[in-house]
C-alpha cells in the first residue's frame, strides 16, 4: 500500500473541523420539534453509535482515520459490512442527526448535512482505493449499498 497523500490528510482534516463545529453548535439555530421526534432521535443516536462500535471492532487493526487501506488489512464484507460498504461513515450521520433531532439543533443538522457530503467525497476516493487493493470489491459494491442497504 502507498503512503498517505495530501488528499488523505485534507478529508481527515476537514472531517476533524466538521466534528468540532458540530460540537460548539448545539445552541444555534434551535428548532420546536413535534414530541414524538425526541425518541425518534434517540434511536438513531443509539443505532448509530451501535453501528459504529460494530464496525470498529470487527475492523480491529485495519481500522485507521485516513480513506487509504491499511497495509497488510483484508477486505471486510460481513457483519456490520454486509449492510452498508462505509458503516462507520452510515453509523457517525445517524447518531449525528439523532443527536440534533433530540436536542432541536438546527445548527448540528446543517454540520450533519456537510458531515454527510463530506463522507460521500470521503467514499468514493476510498473506494477508488479499494478496487485498486482487492478486485473483489467490484463485487462487493454492487450487491450493498454505500451507506444504507441498496442504495
Amino acid at each position: 500500500m502507498s503512503k498517505l497523500t495530501r488528499r488523505d490528510y485534507l478529508f481527515v482534516s476537514v472531517q476533524m473541523l466538521l466534528f468540532l463545529l458540530y460540537a460548539i453548535v448545539p445552541e444555534s439555530v434551535p428548532f420546536e420539534a413535534p414530541d414524538r421526534v425526541g425518541p425518534i432521535g434517540w434511536a438513531l443516536l443509539v443505532a448509530g453509535l451501535l453501528l459504529v462500535m460494530a464496525a470498529v471492532l470487527q475492523l480491529n487493526t485495519s481500522l485507521s482515520p485516513f480513506p487509504r487501506p491499511v497495509a497488510g488489512g483484508g477486505l471486510v464484507t460481513s457483519g456490520a459490512f454486509a449492510f452498508a460498504r462505509h458503516p462507520i461513515y452510515a453509523g457517525l450521520l445517524w447518531a449525528a442527526l439523532g443527536n440534533a433531532l433530540r436536542a432541536g439543533s438546527g445548527g448540528q443538522l446543517v454540520v450533519t448535512c456537510l458531515l454527510g457530503s463530506l463522507f460521500y467525497f470521503k467514499s468514493v476516493y476510498e473506494e477508488g482505493l479499494l478496487l485498486g487493493e482487492y478486485p473483489e470489491y467490484a463485487a462487493y459494491r454492487g450487491r450493498v449499498g454505500r451507506f444504507w442497504p441498496l442504495v
